[in-house]
């Protein structure tokens, strides 16, 4: 295609098109163009040729063109005249009027080229009809989905329930995100509550020593040794007993603070309890003060004292039985060592088929109530008391 290119091989490059009456191999593409060129560089319009081709590729004199043919056709930059490009419109999807106007714009263009030329009239014809020919089948109720054509009322039937499935999945995950997101509110504001807890000023001692950071942190670790190593205690106590005030989760244990018989005075006892993520029991703290008046021997919190009993109690009533023997050790030991200031002391441990009991007591100091002066003609004492029970060794 040097000088002239045969006008027998514009009409064979019809086989590139949909339905040619050539058969073409298995192999073969559709046209996704059509070039105008001169057989010679002085050509008229009138004269000019044009062909059909998969596609082009421009050099510096020649410009190679795919034919769907064992070699490319080369045509020099001087006969070029103008391209007519289809794309893949035999090729890509065909669903709407737009791909229509598409099809009505390229065959405008073809049949002016035929006007123009008769030389490229057959081969601008064939091709005007092959996309006539989609237009046709379009407007008969069909769509070409993914090159095969199908009845556009199934396809659009089809389309509507995929669209419906997936605005139903939209909606579906759209709600499980609105789902996660007020499960993380609402895990967020119980958090928060449960910090706001163990911050909180409480009027009993005992609860205001079990919820310290320190002491929390101490019980909680020790919790969380207790479940990895699979041990539980009876459960006398659930999370689901009136009154418990939930803290700070950590790892493997829920921490729960109770007051021992509800109260909020000064000196009523408190509870700090642990649960795995089964709701079982794993480890207690109770805290309590024995507040008595020496001189009488009796008790001034007995109100408190009959409460921690019950609680005691709910746990095994062997508990109470090893405390008298701690309280008399413990007044032994502060008398021996002439009142001198020490820590806790843990006295004694007390082992029971189902319990491990460690009982910790501070020696007796002087009690003053919180605002109030002391009556020395009311001398008072307070013992501090820690109970912690744990799973049997």
């Amino acid at each position: 295609m040097r000088a002239c290119l045969p006008s027998l091989l514009a009409l064979f490059l019809i086989c590139l098109l949909p339905g040619a009456s050539h058969a073409a191999p298995a192999s073969s593409r559709f046209a996704h163009g059509f070039v105008i060129y001169k057989k010679v560089p002085s050509d008229q319009p009138v004269h000019y040729g044009g062909m059909l081709f998969i596609s082009s590729t421009p050099g510096p004199t020649y410009l190679e063109y795919d034919v769907g043919q064992e070699k490319p056709i080369f045509l020099a930059r001087d006969l070029f005249v103008s391209e007519i490009n289809f794309g893949a419109l035999f090729e890509a999807d065909f669903t709407t009027d737009k791909h229509v106007e598409f099809c009505k714009g390229i065959q405008a263009q073809l049949n002016a080229a035929a006007r123009q030329s008769p030389g490229m009239a057959a081969s601008a014809k064939a091709a005007v009809n092959a996309i006539q020919a989609e237009v046709d089948r379009y407007e008969k109720g069909y769509v070409r989905i993914r090159g095969a054509w199908v009845d556009r009322a199934a396809h659009d039937a089809n389309a509507k329930a995929m669209e419906q499935a997936r605005m139903a999945k939209a909606a579906a995950d759209k709600a499980e995100e609105d789902k996660i997101r007020a499960s993380m509110a609402q895990l967020a504001a119980a958090n928060k509550v449960r910090q706001d807890n163990l911050a909180f000023n409480y009027a009993s001692t005992a609860a205001r020593y079990l919820a310290t950071q320190e002491n929390f942190d101490a019980f909680v670790g020790d919790a969380v040794n207790v479940a990895k190593t699979g041990g539980t205690l009876p459960v006398p106590i659930t999370p689901d007993l009136p009154g418990l005030i939930e803290l700070p989760q950590y790892r493997d244990a829920t921490p729960m603070l109770w007051q021992i018989g509800q109260s909020s005075s000064e000196t009523s006892g408190a509870m700090i309890c642990a649960f795995n993520d089964r709701s079982q029991l794993t480890a207690v703290d109770i805290v309590f003060y024995v507040i008595s008046d020496p001189a009488r021997h009796t008790l001034l919190n007995e109100q408190e004292i009959e409460g921690l009993k019950k609680l005691l109690g709910k746990f095994d009533w062997q508990l109470l039985d090893g405390l008298p023997d701690v309280l008399a050790a413990t007044r032994i030991k502060a008398v021996l060592k002439d009142k001198v200031e020490s820590t806790k002391l843990t006295v004694t441990r007390l082992t029971l088929p189902k319990y491990t009991v460690d009982y910790n007591v501070d020696f007796p100091v002087e009690y003053i109530p919180t605002g109030q002066a002391q009556d020395p003609s009311q001398p008072r004492q307070q013992q501090f008391v820690l109970l912690q029970i744990r799973p049997a060794l």
